[in-house]
């Protein structure tokens, strides 16, 4: 196997003293998982969901009304809200319309 010689590229780039063979920092062994593949998914996707959740979470409690109060996005209060004005939502935004007519339709054809 050929050794990478990084004097050229080192002094290129104005690194003073770095010349002579590149040299492994940490052993292959640190960048291998400690399970298998499906476990290193499921725990990727985790982290990724708790990460998004939190952002969300965050945003949201950025929001907040004209008089100063809070607004409250949860399944509970969404439910509270008058049907008219779900209605009005999803007809003033075809993509919301869309979404929810395939999610429908996927519902009903899971049934």
């Amino acid at each position: 196997m050929e050794r990478l010689n990084i004097t050229s590229v080192a002094t290129q780039h104005g690194v003073p003293g770095k010349t002579g063979p590149a040299k492994q920092v940490l052993p292959d062994d640190n960048f291998l998982q400690k399970h298998n593949v499906r476990e290193a998914f499921m725990d990727c996707s985790d982290r990724a969901r708790q990460r998004n959740a939190n952002r969300k979470m965050t945003s949201l409690k950025a929001l907040s009304t004209n008089d100063g109060r809070s607004v409250v996005y949860s399944r509970s209060a969404r439910a509270r809200l008058d049907p008219a004005v779900i209605l009005r939502i999803r007809c003033a935004h075809p993509a919301h319309l869309q979404h929810f007519a395939q999610t429908q339709a996927d519902t009903f054809a899971a049934l």
